[in-house]
Parts: C-alpha cells; sequence; structure tokens
C-alpha cells in the first residue's frame, strides 16, 4: 500500500507541474524591441512605454516641442505596428498639454 500512496503522489505533482507549465505558455512574452529603438535614437526620456509585446505596444506622452511621441510612432510602424486607437486627456502636470496614449498592434 505504501508504494501505491507513494505512486499517486508522483503523479499529482507531474500533473501539476504539467498544468502550470501549460498556463505559463499562454502568456505573450515580453518585447522590448521598440523600446530600445527608442533609446538608441535618444526619444525614449519622452515618451512612456506603458506595455510592449510582439503584438501589442501602448505609448503615453503629451505632444511637446520636441514631437517624440510622432517619432515614438514611427518607429513602432517602421517595425510593423499600426495604430488601434488614441485617447487623450487634460492633467495638472502636463503644464497644460493634453497626454496622449496611443494603443498599437501588429498582426
Amino acid at each position: 500500500m505504501p508504494v501505491v500512496l507513494c505512486l499517486t503522489t508522483i503523479l499529482c505533482q507531474t500533473t501539476f507541474a504539467q498544468g502550470t507549465q501549460n498556463n505559463t505558455q499562454t502568456v505573450l512574452p515580453l518585447s522590448t524591441v521598440v523600446t530600445d529603438l527608442l533609446e538608441e535614437r535618444g526619444v525614449a526620456q519622452g515618451v512612456q512605454v506603458i506595455y510592449e509585446s510582439p503584438k501589442t505596444i501602448i505609448f503615453r506622452s503629451d505632444i511637446g516641442p520636441n514631437a517624440t511621441l510622432a517619432f515614438a510612432i514611427d518607429t513602432a510602424k517602421e517595425n510593423g505596428f499600426s495604430v488601434d486607437g488614441i485617447s487623450a486627456s487634460s492633467t495638472e502636470q502636463a503644464n497644460g498639454e493634453d497626454i496622449y496614449t496611443v494603443f498599437m498592434s501588429k498582426k
């Protein structure tokens, strides 16, 4: 009987490990391709990359005098992304400038 109990415990642990591994495979790996390019081009300080994966990127920035958000969007487009949507919000922290959030994806 102890052998059966031990075998059952091992099988349960193996099944649990496989279930955990399958769950982690469904998460998209994070990517920093566009973020790295922005840093190389000196644009990263004016744009906040909220999220970047192989299929999605989200930027947040004001338009500002240097048009850093436009450079970030162009960099993402060069890497196959297209704009899905843009939202704008006003905050006191932005010195009266609107803050834009740009949602981009690629197929």
